[in-house]
This record gives structure tokens, C-alpha cells and sequence, in this order.
């Protein structure tokens, strides 16, 4: 039955041809129609003439420099080195190398050499290496390799993130404002305003639409979004990830061009009472890149204002970001959010009051335990 765990086991016999053999099958349904999944069996057959071949293989023990995701700026040299234990059968010696085999090259060498180890033993294994100019994680993949140039089956990889710092912005200084109020004029519906303020609470701060509100919270790694109050029609929605409460909305810090993949569950609930409504709770996953920061920008009340961070938001298609964004989001630094675009129309600054002339904001209360989130 569907979901049900299966066994299935067919008799072989292997070919006489030495080498390696593969055996490739599919389910089929009664008409005749293959499945789209398909098992292999893949075995070594032994060449009776030679004696036995010993095992090469080695694992790793160790990062002894550049841990995964290290940062380092573009053009940057480095030496990675790991500590590998030989988990083999054979004696590495000469000609046993430690060669690249995949992704990003990095400036690296062809191949190294293995050092002298025996079965058991360990060894530390070092290789040159020059980080990309594009910002963003870099990956570099090597694997141990015989004498007679077969690959061993475990392979190391070098994992470090290019950043920028001419590029590369602290987003929370653009996210939370300062508590200043003003107003976002919008095009749909109609058309009409919002009078927006940021209010910080604790760990907390709060994209107040007058009464409506996004909650928002940082580390030292990411922004995370929780709860939003604005959708209407008697609903909020909460994000989760993980089995956790909240999920992370952008990097706490971004270089321009790089995109950030999210994949947060969404799941509406009643306003009155927080309950999750029937069929509306899913995992909706995009891509959000920051495309420039402007020194300055002119928004369409004629209100100008500096240090402005443009970011836009992909659907994902294939695994990577569609060509073109759903959304466009400007935030300022001392204000947050001061524009949006997007298939609905969009909104801008139209009016910034002198702080002190306008009252704060009142939040909405949600009058339901916040035990049950992330339920």
C-alpha cells in the first residue's frame, strides 16, 4: 500500500568480465509503464588473474584550519588542511595523491601527495588555495587517489564564504528603525496610507502598520520574521522552520548579488483565538537578494532620503531563483520599510513627521496563548 516499506530481492550472477559491473532496474506497473525511480546493484568483479585489491579509502578527523563557512575576501589566499585517518586496506606511498575532483578549483594544484601513513593512522593534508572574487559560499571537493588514478570513495571539501567588506551591510541597521513615524502611500485598492513606525521590545521589534504588526528579532547570524497580524479577513500567520518558532528572513548580513534561500512554514490561524485554519498551512520557499544600497533615492512624494537598501525576493524554480523578482522592498536605515513594489501595485514614503508631532502606534493584542506557536 502506498507509504508501506518493501523488500525486494533478485538472484545475480556476476559477469566474468573483471572491472566494475552495473545492474540497473524499475518498477513496472501492469500496463507496462516503467517507474520513474530506478535501483542499481553495482559490484567490482575481481580479475582472477591478480591477487585481491586491497581497499584505499580515508575519512576525515578534522578541520586543523579554515572551519566550513569561514570567511575570507575575495582574491584572499589560504591553506586548508585537514586531518584524514587512513581508513584503508593498503599503505599510502608513492604515488598516492590527493587530487581535486570537484566544484570550484580555487587556484588549487592539480594534486598533492599523500603523506607515508599506514592503516589507522592519521595525517594532515594541506593544500594551497585562492578564494573566488564573487562573494557567496565557494565550495572546493578532493578526494585521495591510487597509483593507478582511481578516485577513493570519501571525499574532503574546503567550504568558505566570500565576503566583500566594500559590499557587504549589516542589514539590521536598515531593518529596525529608530521609532520615527511616517507615512507609506499605496497604490492598490484603490489606493489610500499606512502610518508606519518600528517599535522595539526586548529582543523584539515590530513593523507597526497602525494597528497591524510584523514581529521581527536578530542575532548575530540572521533576521528572523514570527507573527503577522496584517493579512485581514480575521487572520494572522506564523512562521516556523525547523520545528521551531520563527525562521530566518534574510542574513544578518548580505553582499550585493547574493541570494538567500528561504523556506519557511507558513501557517494562518484564526486572529481570535490562534487556531490554524484548515488547508492553509505551507512551506513556501524563495529566494531574496540584495540588489543594490543607495547612497540616495528619490521616491515618487519627492521625498529623498540616504542610505537605502533595495532587496527583492525570487520565486525558486529548479533550485535557484526564477530570472525575475516577485517583489521589490526598500528599507531605510533610522526608518525600515519606506517602499514596496510588486504584481499589486506599490507603496512609497509620502509624509515624515518631525519626531514628536505624532502619537506611537497602538499593536494589536492577540488575545491567545503564545505557547501554541510553532504547533
Amino acid at each position: 500500500a502506498p507509504g508501506d516499506v518493501v523488500e525486494v530481492s533478485i538472484t545475480f550472477t556476476a559477469p566474468d568480465t573483471p572491472g566494475e559491473q552495473r545492474s540497473t532496474w524499475k518498477g513496472r506497473d501492469p500496463q507496462g509503464k516503467l517507474f520513474e525511480f530506478d535501483l542499481f546493484v553495482l559490484i567490482e568483479v575481481e580479475d582472477a588473474q591478480q591477487p585481491p585489491r586491497l581497499l584505499d579509502e580515508m575519512n576525515w578527523v578534522a578541520d586543523v584550519s579554515v572551519p566550513d563557512g569561514m570567511e575570507v575576501k575575495p582574491g584572499e589566499s589560504f591553506v586548508k588542511t585537514w586531518r584524514v585517518r587512513n581508513t584503508g586496506e593498503t599503505t599510502w606511498g608513492p604515488g598516492y595523491t590527493f587530487a581535486f575532483f570537484a566544484d570550484d578549483k580555487m587556484n588549487g594544484p592539480d594534486s598533492v601527495a599523500l603523506p607515508a601513513t599506514q592503516p589507522g593512522e592519521t595525517a594532515d593534508i594541506s593544500v594551497n588555495l585562492t578564494a573566488p572574487t564573487a562573494p557567496g559560499m565557494r565550495k572546493s571537493t578532493w578526494k585521495g587517489r591510487n597509483p593507478q588514478g582511481k578516485f577513493f570513495d570519501y571525499h574532503m571539501f574546503a567550504l568558505v564564504d566570500v565576503v566583500d567588506p566594500n559590499q557587504t551591510y549589516d542589514m539590521l541597521q536598515f531593518m529596525r528603525g529608530d521609532g520615527r513615524v511616517y507615512d507609506l502611500r499605496f497604490t492598490w485598492a484603490g489606493g489610500g496610507s499606512q502610518r508606519i513606525q518600528t517599535q522595539t521590545e526586548g529582543d523584539r521589534f515590530y513593523h507597526v502598520k497602525f494597528r497591524e504588526w510584523e514581529e521581527l528579532w536578530a542575532d548575530n547570524r540572521f533576521i528572523y520574521r514570527g507573527t503577522d497580524t496584517s493579512p485581514g479577513g480575521g487572520e494572522v500567520y506564523t512562521l516556523t522552520e525547523n520545528g521551531q518558532y520563527g525562521s530566518p528572513w534574510l542574513p544578518r548580513r548580505m553582499s550585493v548579488g547574493v541570494p538567500f534561500l528561504r523556506t519557511p512554514k507558513v501557517i494562518f490561524r484564526n486572529k481570535s483565538n490562534g487556531k490554524p485554519i484548515a488547508d492553509k498551512q505551507f512551506t513556501h520557499v524563495t529566494w531574496i537578494k540584495l540588489v543594490a544600497v543607495h547612497s540616495s533615492l528619490r521616491f515618487d512624494s519627492g521625498i529623498e532620503l540616504h542610505d537605502v537598501a533595495e532587496l527583492a525576493a525570487y520565486e525558486e524554480v529548479g533550485g535557484k531563483p526564477k530570472n525575475q523578482p516577485f517583489e521589490h522592498y526598500y528599507y531605510a536605515k533610522k526608518y525600515g520599510l519606506v517602499a514596496w513594489r510588486g504584481s499589486l501595485g506599490k507603496s512609497f514614503i509620502a509624509e515624515d513627521f518631525a519626531s514628536g508631532t505624532m502619537p506611537d502606534n497602538q499593536r494589536e493584542a492577540l488575545d491567545w496563548p503564545w505557547q501554541i506557536l510553532g504547533t
